[in-house]
């Protein structure tokens, strides 16, 4: 229960609480391959495909959701391509459901992205599933994206996994990201099977995140063997994805208080990471976290 809860607070937006999920829209279909600038305005992209997107607002909070959604058994699934100033952040095909979220009170840019995948049939093996979702991983990696410890998670690569044996919990304390799922090392099936069914990997790129949540349900028939998963991605930028640790008030001074919740988390790690040395876990002394372009200049 408590990974399905982090898993849901992670995916909503940045920007507010669950009181503020979008209104449920029309079903706008569309095949059309599609091409958003990150950090360009949304009017743009609204001018570029006309009758693509379906949108809904929510007056009292100014958030805006523009989406394009299709059926997960349609034969042709659209490509979305993200592009920054410089280069392509996602090529991701098959797309059932493209979710644009613009916070009007921040302005009209690009800044929060989310996915849903079409991947294997329902009821496909789990192995076989494991397989399409590393490979979406791989892609990721060898695209420019690095994996990310989620704050405060331990810096436990992968290659010490085979010393942990609990699927959810390090050393006695919940795993925000556990070491066995480590994207540059893939899990074993067992490892894979003995989880709660909602996996989820960070990466960064350039004060840019994603997120890879997979949900996973299995075969009622073959519970052991088969299973039907849900396969999302969520892009934001360095604003959005912080701006998700504050809730109320706090968001209005996100930036000054960020130096705080750093060394909140900085504490919590190396306290992890202590009882991690203690047990004979190797910690990735080398990773460092990636660099806040938003400490660097004055709160906005």
């Amino acid at each position: 229960m408590r990974v399905l809860i982090i898993l849901l607070a992670f995916s909503l937006s940045a920007y507010g609480s669950a009181g503020e999920i979008a209104p449920k829209g029309r079903v706008m279909q569309s095949n059309q391959n599609i091409e958003i600038l990150f950090g360009g305005s949304i009017d743009t992209l609204l001018e570029n495909y006309p009758s693509t997107f379906s949108t809904e607002c929510l007056a009292p909070v100014d958030i805006c959701w523009h989406t394009v959604t299709n059926r997960l058994s349609y034969p042709s699934l659209p490509t979305v391509t993200v592009k920054d100033d410089a280069h392509t952040l996602l090529k991701i095909q098959n797309v059932a459901d493209l979710n644009v979220v613009i916070n009007k009170r921040r302005g009209p840019e690009i800044r929060d992205i989310s996915l849903t995948i079409k991947g294997l049939p329902d009821d496909s093996l789990h192995s076989e599933q494991k397989d399409f979702i590393y490979d979406i991983l791989r892609q990721l990696m060898s695209s420019g994206w690095e994996h990310m410890y989620r704050f405060p998670a331990a810096r436990i690569p992968g290659s010490e996994s085979h010393k942990l044996e609990d699927a959810e919990y390090v050393l006695g304390e919940y795993a925000l990201i556990h070491p066995w799922f480590d994207p540059r090392n893939e899990a074993s099936i067992e490892q894979w099977m003995q989880y709660s069914g909602v996996y989820s990997w960070l990466f960064y790129q350039a004060y840019s995140y994603v997120n890879v949540s997979v949900q996973r349900r299995d075969s009622q028939a073959e519970p052991g063997e088969r299973g039907t998963y849900l396969i999302q991605i969520k892009l934001m930028d360095e604003s959005s994805y912080w701006r998700q640790h504050f809730s109320g008030e706090q968001l209005n001074k996100w930036q000054q208080l960020l130096p705080g919740l750093l060394e909140q988390y900085r504490q919590s790690r190396e306290s992890r990471e202590e009882k991690a040395r203690a047990a004979g876990i190797e910690i990735e002394e080398s990773y460092r976290d990636p660099p806040i372009k938003a400490l660097d200049v004055s709160p906005q």
